[in-house]
């Protein structure tokens, strides 16, 4: 993940591993992260396992045999990990016709809630891919992401994934560059 106003700056997320970067060097050790947003939008649709997201999400302290469904932001959501009502507890929304989430609440050991939301879904190739998530705590905006130039069905050469790359790929490069 490439951060804007930090040059050669950024996270890597593999295999459960949160690797930071600044000025084209990583920073301090990498420290095992599973991160929820990555389960929840990535993970699920591509791993072979099914037990190893649920296990992930289990361990992420998400309660996946309590349900309901509500309403939000005119949809139908099925709210997974938590009882009607029930907005301290861990747990994510589903739109119920798209079978995305939409949004994730955590409880911090801290006690603060994290509340993320997901939306602006495009479909790209045969993917439908989120294009925006919000993130507050405590009820305040913190950050927003936006994700302007997607492509799906790529072939990924496995060596962007290795800390010491740090070359994008070439088609990242082109668009950089403006030739794409």
């Amino acid at each position: 993940i490439e951060i804007d106003g930090v040059p050669t700056g950024g996270m890597l997320f593999r295999h459960d591993t949160l690797r930071q970067f600044a000025g084209g060097q990583l920073q301090g050790q990498p420290r095992p992260l599973v991160h929820h947003l990555l389960v929840l939008l990535h993970d699920i649709h591509v791993d072979r396992s099914a037990d190893a997201a649920i296990a992930k999400l289990k361990g992420l302290g998400f309660d996946l045999a309590t349900t309901h469904v509500r309403r939000w932001q005119d949809a139908d959501v099925i709210v997974v990990g938590a009882a009607a009502g029930d907005t301290a507890s861990s747990q994510f929304w589903v739109d119920a016709k798209r079978l995305v989430v939409v949004r994730v609440i955590q409880q911090a050991p801290n006690g603060s809630i994290a509340d993320t939301h997901v939306g602006g879904f495009t479909a790209e190739g045969d993917a439908l891919v989120e294009r925006e998530i919000r993130f507050h705590a405590d009820g305040t905006f913190r950050m927003h992401e936006e994700y302007t130039w997607v492509r799906t069905g790529l072939a990924i050469d496995p060596a962007v994934f290795d800390p010491g790359h740090l070359d994008p790929p070439a088609w990242i490069a082109e668009y950089k560059a403006g030739s794409l």
